[in-house]
């Protein structure tokens, strides 16, 4: 009884950031920020202000039909944490996929196509992401459902990640630069 009430727990915490217009009455660690949508997991997540995260929300047109995309991210502290493996919350449909898939391969490519060049797994050490989709067209990559195989979700994906990172480097230049620099090492 006790592991179907975590279950629950993790499941309406993870809808109220997923889909931060809902309302629960469920109290939970980071309740007051629920209303940020991922942006507010994320700072929850990384301990840092929610200025510090890049965010964008948008919707996509693809010829498979749109794709609601929502990302947000920071990196930990490039002095304590450049070589930390990063970590993402990944969502599909409102539900939480375990092993991710090609939305978050989409949140990678947008990570690459910001910083530059590099090998990518030193371009999102450190990173603690978030994405959310919501494609009428869902195909996945295993039986239990935790693997998302839709390609038409990539690019998109990379696209909303691209101009979140965008928008947080205008407002941002400094942490941009001290980034982008790290990164290229």
């Amino acid at each position: 009884m006790a592991r179907a009430c975590s279950s629950l727990a993790e499941r309406l915490e993870d809808l109220s950031f997923v889909l931060p217009h809902l309302t629960l009455r469920l109290r939970i660690a980071g309740d007051d920020l629920a209303a940020g949508g991922l942006a507010a997991r994320i700072a929850l997540h990384a301990d840092c202000p929610l200025d510090d995260v890049a965010t964008h929300q948008a919707s996509f047109e693809t010829p498979a039909g749109p794709i609601d995309v929502e990302v947000a991210l920071t990196w930990l502290s490039m002095q304590w944490h450049a070589n930390a493996a990063p970590v993402f919350h990944s969502f599909v449909n409102f539900e939480r996929s375990q092993s991710h898939g090609t939305h978050v391969d989409g949140l990678i490519d947008g990570i690459t196509a910001f910083l530059g060049r590099g090998r990518r797994q030193r371009l999102v050490a450190g990173v603690v992401a978030a994405v959310a989709v919501v494609l009428s067209d869902v195909k996945w990559g295993n039986p239990r459902h935790d693997r998302l195989d839709s390609p038409q979700a990539r690019a998109p994906v990379a696209e909303a990640t691209r101009i979140a990172l965008t928008a947080w480097a205008h407002s941002h230049p400094a942490a941009a630069t001290t980034l982008r620099d790290h990164k290229r090492r």
